[in-house]
């Protein structure tokens, strides 16, 4: 009987046992896919699901089976993302992506005097006249603003992303019009002048200097070429003709400095000696007649009048109509106004034009070979009718 309950009792704890075992289950691995990634430029960072995946193009990328979202990032490119469906154990290659360069620009507002002038951007015409903006890639660049009948005004500006600049007014000086001719004798071959113009804007008087140097004809170069005015050097720069021209930068926004009244300016060049290297600009000049935007009847004559603060010894007025023709009166010695016969007004377009009062000395050296000219000159656009 004992022997009963202890063979019981075995087959009892043996189907207990059997009962609770479970049988045994596969563990199934994730399900993966392959993609072949490449980009032009290569080289581009791999990141899948916003997860880098320290890899770069080109390579290949394994991920979960099913959708996953891809990202190509690199350096001065715009990030790249798509959606690619990986499937199990299956190796598929990604067509070329091209990558869009970031161009890192800034922009930069020009302005001239007179306006209309041609944007060029090292030595590239931008198809942009002023006033305008110009948008390029960061860094340094050579601006030239060119202009019939006006001297090439050349400059460099710094264009830095995402900044947009708004460059100081220049004001271009005439080729045909920035200094007298007449000096009681042959006209000498070697021109240095100082234009110093007043300019109003909405009220504000801007006064700004520039200064043009020619040597010769055809212009020579005479090496660097230098105006002082109260202590500072301002060198000129030679440009494509070998004509030498100053205008207003980034860092002096008006030009060559100068005392209220007249200024004593000093001139030199390397390779030029001057017996004579000094000369007077007179004061600010102020025009008071036509006023800014005058309607000029051609049919009458007109009275132009200005007062000037440290007057030159001689005067002129000039007026110039919109296609560069001009009336140019020049030996008014100290008089404070001048007329222009309706006669000679209207050998002038109708339409848009400058009228300019000046005041101005000047110092003839090298035996008259040279001229020494210190100009002031305040002009309005009127509307000749």
């Amino acid at each position: 009987m004992k022997l009963f309950f202890l063979i019981f009792f075995i087959f009892s704890i043996l189907f207990i046992s059997c009962k609770d075992e479970q049988p045994n289950t596969p563990i199934e691995t994730a399900k993966q896919g392959n993609y072949y990634i490449q980009s032009d430029p290569d080289s581009a960072e791999i990141w899948v699901n916003e997860v880098y995946s320290g890899k770069v193009t080109p390579d290949v990328i394994s991920a979960s089976e099913g959708l996953n979202k891809i990202k190509l990032t690199r350096t001065d490119y715009h990030d790249t993302t798509f959606a690619v469906i990986f499937e199990d154990e299956k190796y598929i290659i990604h067509p070329i992506l091209n990558l869009k360069k970031n161009y890192r620009t800034g922009s930069i507002f020009f302005s001239s005097d007179p306006s209309g002038a041609q944007i060029w951007v090292d030595g590239i015409n931008s198809y942009k006249i002023t006033p305008d903006s110009v948008v390029r890639e960061n860094g340094t660049k050579t601006i030239l603003l060119k202009k019939n009948n006006y001297h090439d005004a050349s400059f460099t500006v710094d264009f830095e992303e995402g900044q947009t600049k708004i460059h100081p007014l220049i004001v271009m000086t005439e080729t045909s019009m920035i200094r007298p001719t007449d000096f009681g004798g042959a006209t000498p071959t070697n021109v240095l002048a100082v234009v110093r113009t007043s300019t109003s804007y909405g009220g504000v008087t801007i006064d700004v200097g520039t200064a043009v140097a020619t040597f010769g004809s055809p212009p020579q170069d005479k090496g660097v070429v230098k105006v002082n005015s109260k202590g500072t050097d301002y060198t000129l720069t030679k440009q494509s003709n070998n004509a030498y021209i100053f205008t207003p930068d980034a860092l002096s926004p008006q030009g060559i400095g100068f005392n209220s009244g007249s200024s004593e300016v000093t001139f030199s060049a390397a390779n030029y000696s001057l017996t004579n290297n000094k000369v007077f600009v007179p004061g600010k000049v102020t025009l008071t007649a036509p006023v800014m935007d005058a309607s000029i009847p051609r049919a009458s004559n007109l009275t132009i009048s200005w007062a000037v603060s440290g007057a030159g010894s001689n005067n002129a007025v000039v007026v110039i109509d919109k296609n560069g023709k001009s009336i140019f009166k020049q030996n008014l010695g100290t008089v404070t106004s001048a007329s222009i016969t309706s006669s000679e007004l209207q050998t002038l377009s109708v339409g848009t034009a400058i009228v300019y009062a000046i005041s101005y000395n000047y110092i003839l050296s090298n035996s008259n070979e040279a001229v020494l000219i210190g100009e002031t000159v305040a002009f309005n656009t009127v509307n000749l009718q």
